[in-house]
């Protein structure tokens, strides 16, 4: 075992400790039984010990300030040696007024099976007792009477006023005329006569004086065994830090002798891992099987645990896509949940014996991921697709903010604990910096399959255009999940504005399927925008691309994306956009050369569209400077860059490896 692991192994026993503590600390104040009135109960204990007695007696103890082990040992033997029916404490019975004090004297006096009352002292009110003292034991000034005796317990420590206690005196003296014995309690006069009791087996002054402070300190640490082990804990995960850090300042620089040359030239084993995949369509699944085409065609092996849906789909023969069977079907569109608990996962990984592992979620299939690839010792590179904050609407319970902050926490935790994470845009990398992910960050966006383009014939893509708009007809195309989230009422709200200040005509395309479909075809109806804006449904990639060919225009009103993939999409396809300014489509879009980017407004949304319908010249050179700008996004290029990434992330983990 390496001291890495070691030091983890150190710092969950410690966790363990602490958490064993603090459980007990909650038991007992859950189910430890509280104690109230002691006092008035021992009062009337008294009463019924003294019945059909014609004499008793009773012990005066002071000072006890928690010393139960001297009190039981030394002390009690002689109060129950000489008979005694009760006791009185004339106060000074706790160290001072803390709850655990209390109970610890409580606990103490019980063991002794002798009623005893307890006076008020200035230790019993000091740290706010006063409080607990009047729940415990009650008054802090009282009275109570035998046969033949009056008990009259006063306040000397300041909390009752003393012009009250010396009416209420005058009361108690007037009613005890009548008993032959009076006695008045009050901690802290200075002339109190008293007998002294001689102990048996008296210890010489100096061995007095240290079995005393040896006592006194066992009574305060156990008076304080919570807050002492609370604290060395505390101090011990301060050490194991230090000692981490340490550790760490001896290897500033990688391990130089790890031959790098080798490493890259040696063929690679991917395993990656994802809530969604093909068949479902979507811009996390496309770019998966985008990425994982470009690295196969390389010469890596590529193994991807997706879910298992119940949609026909042919996977490819090699066992390259490994089918988690599902543990239930989400009611939104039958969506697979994997089952991450089968023990089939562990058995593929474990036989495919990778190099490096790539997760696609911060959760559930992406966590199994990291969990098998941190238990082999295999690095881990994370992709950040989705901003989880704009998804928080899907789960059924109250309070966004605080949805969002989970959120935020969630991708941070997940994060730092990668080897290293790809944002498809730098203002991406700065969202992840900005809530204090701290790993490597490197800004690899996805890549477009530019050949694809190639494939359709000029005649193929005028006749698809040819079936939704008319000569003279421009055509706008937005593709998009139909969810809350992709902010579709905005562009149908713009789009009626389009219409109202623009005498060029269009239709405009829909492309995608979701929730959210079955109501905007509803208000598109309602708007009277129904021969102009067309659903399409979900479609092929293949024949997204031919509408990317066929548009003249794409328009776009979604502001939860990381990148915005359709957007390099349409670019590939000669088409300009038109989107709200936000993360991803910040990062593509470039003002005035492949289209526009405007504040979430529709005033400001419809404006542009316009701007571009009425100037055909512009629209043109729009269009070209789509492409070649889409040409930098080819997933060779993109590829190569992911494949760097990996081995510069298994340079640094076999170093990594060798230092510790």
């Amino acid at each position: 075992m390496n001291r890495k692991k070691k030091l983890k192994l150190l710092l969950a026993c410690i966790l363990l400790f602490m958490s064993a503590l603090i459980g007990y600390k909650i038991y007992l104040l859950v189910y430890e039984a509280d104690y109230y009135a002691l006092n008035a109960d021992h009062i009337d204990q008294i009463e019924s010990r003294l019945r059909g007695k014609d004499t008793y007696s009773f012990a005066v103890v002071g000072n006890v300030k928690n010393s139960m082990r001297i009190f039981e040992r030394r002390i009690a033997p002689l109060i129950k040696g000489n008979g005694a029916d009760f006791i009185l404490s004339a106060g000074n019975a706790v160290y001072d007024g803390t709850e655990d004090k209390y109970r610890l004297l409580y606990r103490g006096f019980k063991k002794l099976g002798i009623p005893y009352v307890l006076a008020t002292g200035h230790n019993e009110v000091e740290d706010f007792g006063s409080g607990k003292f009047y729940r415990h034991f009650g008054p802090l000034f009282f009275s109570f009477h035998l046969k033949n005796a009056y008990f009259i317990f006063l306040d000397s420590t300041g909390e009752t006023s003393w012009k009250w206690q010396e009416r209420w005196l005058r009361q108690e003296l007037a009613l005890a005329r009548e008993y032959p014995y009076r006695f008045v309690v009050l901690v802290g006069p200075d002339h109190v006569a008293c007998k002294n009791v001689a102990v048996p087996h008296r210890l010489n002054p100096f061995r007095e004086r240290l079995e005393t402070l040896k006592l006194f300190l066992h009574s305060f640490f156990y008076m304080s065994l919570f807050i002492s082990l609370l604290t060395l804990g505390i101090i011990s995960l301060v050490a194991l830090k230090v000692y981490s850090l340490i550790i760490r300042q001896e290897h500033f620089y990688r391990d130089f002798s790890i031959d790098e040359e080798a490493l890259s030239k040696a063929p690679l084993r991917v395993a990656m891992f994802t809530n969604n995949y093909l068949p479902f369509i979507g811009g996390v699944p496309l770019s998966i099987d985008r990425l994982y085409q470009g690295l196969v065609r390389m010469g890596a092996a590529v193994k991807v645990f997706a879910p298992s849906y119940s949609q026909q789909w042919l996977d490819p023969k090699d066992g390259s896509v490994f089918r988690c069977p599902a543990l239930f079907h989400a009611s939104a569109n039958n969506f697979p949940v994997a089952n991450i608990f089968s023990r089939k996962i562990d058995a593929a990984f474990k036989a495919y014996s990778c190099d490096i592992v790539h997760v696609h979620h911060p959760f559930w299939l992406g966590k199994k991921g990291m969990r098998l690839a941190k238990k082999r010792g295999i690095p881990v590179v994370f992709t950040y697709h989705t901003r989880l904050e704009r998804y928080t609407h899907y789960i059924p319970l109250p309070g966004t903010v605080l949805k969002n902050l989970a959120a935020h926490f969630l991708i941070k935790r997940f994060a730092n604990k990668c080897d290293a994470i790809i944002t498809p845009t730098s203002s991406t990398e700065e969202y992840l910096r900005n809530i204090g992910v701290s790993s490597l960050i490197e800004t690899i966006p996805t890549g477009i399959n530019i050949g694809d383009y190639e494939r359709w014939s000029s005649q193929q893509v005028q006749a698809f255009r040819g079936q939704y708009a008319t000569t003279g007809e421009l055509l706008l195309i937005s593709v998009s999940r139909m969810a809350k989230e992709k902010n579709l009422d905005f562009l149908i709200d713009g789009l009626v504005k389009v219409k109202n200040r623009t005498h060029t005509p269009f239709k405009c395309l829909l492309v995608g399927d979701g929730p959210e479909r079955e109501r905007l075809a509803e208000k598109v109806c309602e708007l009277g925008m129904g021969e102009r804006i067309i659903f399409t449904g979900n479609m092929a990639p293949r024949d997204v691309i031919q509408c990317y060919l066929a548009a003249d225009l794409f328009v776009f009103s979604s502001t939860s994306e990381t990148q915005g993939m359709a957007l390099l999409e349409a670019m590939a396809g000669r088409c300009p956009v038109v989107a709200v300014r936000a993360s991803g489509v910040y990062d593509v879009v470039k003002d005035g050369y492949n289209g526009f980017k405007v504040p979430e407004s529709t005033e400001s949304w419809a404006k542009a569209v316009v701007n571009l319908l009425e100037d055909n010249q512009q629209l043109l050179d729009l269009s070209e400077n789509s492409r070649a700008f889409a040409e930098n996004y080819s997933v060779e290029k993109i590829t190569e860059k992911v494949s760097r990434l990996y081995h510069r992330v298994l340079v640094l983990s076999k170093s990594d490896a060798g230092s510790t």
